[in-house]
């Protein structure tokens, strides 16, 4: 009897584990489609390319600056214009990888032309370095939305965790606009704000720089704007990367690679010079007086390279 009794009681477990199961699977896979749905809705149809060549029409600049946000920090196009006698357009801010500059090069090279010059912040996180895909919507590439293929995962929902949190994020930032990328107003107000951008300026006393070194920090595994000391030795295998660097510019004779990544050619050391970074912090920024000091060291690199 009591046998019996046991077999039926996990008969009933195993049936019960079935249905929250079933369930799990359902509402994840339907979950899961809803926010692609929303997504797709968000982000709309683009209409970026045009907006671009209205804003570019007129201005023809001669030189293109691409990086993400140290870029959008450590170089400032008023510093570079009057030195280089040439008209400035970056496009280096948050989110915006190497797929990205891959493709906004395609439309700058049929709106303004090739460029004189392009100038490109490296970071040291470059290889990891995704696009936002509210930058990525611009193109209207229609790639194919993550969470879709119903037998990707058990859990899709943890599976695009990263890419769901990027959307969100991305909601927050744009709350009160239905439709971030395709809205025919602020992409031409945010160029103005990158190209103008003059810097923030750090305070004296900045909680946001780890100045002290511990006994024990974590140190991130594998040339850019410089970092603060300790995010220097933090990115331990900054000489490999430079080295990686080195080799890839030597295949092509009209890339030139400039280092201020080093205790030699820029004053890590000073605090003044940078936002954020330390120790066990793998990001640095440079503060508005650190982007001075490097705008007069690309002047005086840049000149030769952009005759």
């Amino acid at each position: 009897m009591s046998s019996s009794t046991s077999s039926s009681e996990r008969r009933r477990f195993l049936a019960l584990l079935a249905c929250f199961l079933a369930a799990l699977f359902v509402f994840d896979r339907g979950l899961s489609l809803a926010v692609r749905t929303i997504e797709q809705r968000s982000y709309g149809k683009s209409d970026f390319e045009q907006r671009l060549g209205r804003y570019l029409a007129g201005r023809n600049p001669a030189v293109l600056v691409f990086g993400t946000s140290r870029t959008f920090e450590g170089i400032i196009p008023a510093h570079l214009e009057s030195c280089l006698g040439k008209k400035i357009f970056k496009e280096a801010y948050w989110g915006k990888g190497p797929k990205y500059n891959y493709y906004f090069y395609r439309l700058y090279k049929k709106r303004a032309g090739v460029p004189k010059l392009v100038i490109y912040g490296v970071d040291y996180f470059i290889y990891n370095a995704e696009s936002n895909i509210r930058w990525m919507s611009r193109f209207n590439l229609e790639e194919k939305a993550a969470g879709f293929d119903v037998l990707a995962g058990p859990l899709l929902l943890f599976k695009n965790k990263k890419h769901n949190d990027e959307f969100f994020n991305n909601l927050m930032t744009d709350l009160g606009r239905t439709a971030p990328a395709a809205d025919s107003s602020g992409d031409e107000d945010l160029f103005d704000k990158i190209n103008t951008h003059p810097g923030a300026p750090s305070p004296d006393d900045n909680p946001r720089l780890r100045t002290e070194r511990p006994p024990q920090f974590f140190k991130q595994r594998f040339p850019k704007p410089p970092d603060y000391i300790g995010s220097l030795r933090t990115n331990w295998q900054m000489p490999g990367f430079h080295r990686h660097l080195q080799d890839l510019s030597r295949r092509y004779e009209n890339v030139t690679l400039l280092a201020y990544n080093t205790p030699r050619d820029f004053d890590l050391d000073k605090p003044e010079l940078f936002l954020d970074g330390g120790y066990g912090k793998t990001n640095s920024h440079l503060s508005q007086r650190g982007a001075a000091v490097l705008g007069r060291k690309l002047c005086r690199d840049l000149a030769p390279l952009s005759r």
